[in-house]
């Protein structure tokens, strides 16, 4: 127990990782398909309320390419979809000690990159820093 099967979505271009159990599921036929797509509908609608009605909203985004191009578009698309206030964290990890933040020019976005060492537990103290003073309600 516990393997899953990595499938991916070609139209939208989003990999699955962890949705499709191996014991239940083949490549063949993904039998709990509806109940994935059932949780994904769910925390779509879930997101798509709270951007309608958060009023301040910190959207944390970390891995992939993060390009200054690539957080200039997502910028311009949570300001579409966002109806209050927001702000992005973005996450590099690069070969740093501690935290850099980078001056980009944008007005909704903080970039810093972080140490690339063991990125999953080993910067929980700077993830720590980084979240000071932030609450959720």
């Amino acid at each position: 127990g516990g393997s899953t099967i990595y499938v991916s979505d070609d139209f939208y271009n989003i990999g699955s990782v962890h949705d499709f159990d191996a014991d239940q599921n083949t490549l063949d036929q993904l039998i709990t398909y509806p109940e994935v797509m059932e949780k994904y509908n769910r925390r779509i609608n879930r997101f798509l309320k709270k951007v309608s009605t958060g009023n301040r909203i910190l959207f944390v985004r970390t891995e992939g390419e993060g390009s200054f191009e690539e957080a200039q578009e997502l910028e311009l698309v949570l300001s579409d979809l966002v109806q209050h206030d927001f702000n992005v964290l973005l996450v590099k990890h690069s070969k740093v000690d501690g935290i850099v933040e980078k001056n980009w020019p944008l007005e909704k976005t903080c970039t810093v990159e972080l140490p690339d060492k063991e990125i999953w537990e080993s910067n929980n103290d700077l993830w720590a820093s980084l979240f000071q003073g932030i609450t959720l309600v």
